[in-house]
């Protein structure tokens, strides 16, 4: 079961099994964690994951925001002249 599931179960916990919201979204994000989990386990076990791939993507992950910065920030953009 993915995430996409969750438009059906959340209703059917709220409407059918009386279930408060808070309980409703709470479960099905532990439900999709736990099938993420599997499908990550099951993934790695069959060999479908290139590791070095893995690891570069997550070693860059934090710096595109730094290196990709607009020149112009940190600086006040001029008014547009749009307005009055």
């Amino acid at each position: 079961m993915g995430q996409g599931e969750a438009f059906i179960i959340i209703p059917l916990l709220l409407y059918v099994l009386k279930i408060p919201l808070r309980v409703a979204l709470g479960s099905t994000l532990a439900i999709g964690l736990f099938s993420a989990t599997a499908g990550l386990v099951g993934k790695i076990a069959t060999g479908q994951v290139p590791f070095q791939m893995t690891t570069a993507l997550l070693l860059g992950a934090p710096f595109p925001p730094h290196v990709s910065e607009a020149p112009w920030a940190g600086t006040q953009r001029p008014p547009s002249s749009d307005g009055p």
